[in-house]
């Protein structure tokens, strides 16, 4: 099952990527959605639902967080490409937390904003890049809802960057080289060192950085 961790989303970010995500997936399979913004346990089923999705369940996971399971079935649309999509996320909101410091560290680390497909052993995971550099990415989730990425784990990345969300992914081989838990003002989440990049989309992730300098 693919896991869709939305955590610091907020409506309507919180569907757009839902929407995106149900389109990588087979008709018939399943995806796991997590969020801690309240109006999208509800915003998100219903519109699930009005695309001609199956909402499994929609249940509480803690606090302040929700577990959403979709089918996916035969959506009546699948345009990102309109005047939603043009004028909601072509200025997405500012991201929630603060920055790792820089440190010492071989490339300079620039802000993007980036949907990112985890692939670790036989499982999926949709997770947000939040900054990247030649050398590698730091990817947003809570570590207790993506259990297979622990420090050492190599890992298949596809990319995509919120202004391209039609484009083919920026794939990426990498390895996760720390993980943090989301205390002390740090954003909850993984670094990942770069092993890879595919030479047929390695044009695309140097522009991705020069454009966010």
């Amino acid at each position: 099952m693919v896991t869709l961790d939305l955590h610091g989303e907020v409506c309507p970010y919180t569907f757009v990527k839902t929407k995106l995500a149900l389109e990588q997936l087979a008709p018939g399979a399943l995806l796991r959605i997590v969020i801690d913004h309240a109006p999208a346990s509800r915003n998100i089923p219903r519109a699930c639902r009005e695309d001609g999705h199956e909402v499994v369940s929609v249940e509480p996971a803690g606090p302040a967080e929700w577990l959403i399971i979709v089918r996916k079935g035969c959506p009546r649309s699948t345009d990102l490409d309109g005047p939603f999509y043009n004028e909601k996320m072509a200025h997405p909101p500012p991201l929630p937390g603060k920055p790792r410091p820089s440190g010492q560290r071989k490339f300079e680390r620039v802000e993007i904003i980036a949907q990112v497909q985890c692939k670790a052993g036989d499982e999926v995971y949709i997770l947000r890049a939040t900054n990247a550099s030649p050398g590698g990415l730091f990817l947003e989730g809570k570590p207790s809802l993506v259990p297979l990425l622990r420090p050492g784990v190599e890992v298949e990345l596809g990319l995509l960057p919120d202004q391209s969300l039609d484009a083919e992914p920026i794939e990426i081989r990498a390895r996760v080289v720390r993980m943090e838990e989301g205390k002390g003002g740090m954003r909850a989440g993984f670094g990942v060192v770069i092993t890879k990049v595919d030479p047929r989309t390695k044009d695309r992730f140097d522009r991705l950085l020069k454009s966010a300098k």
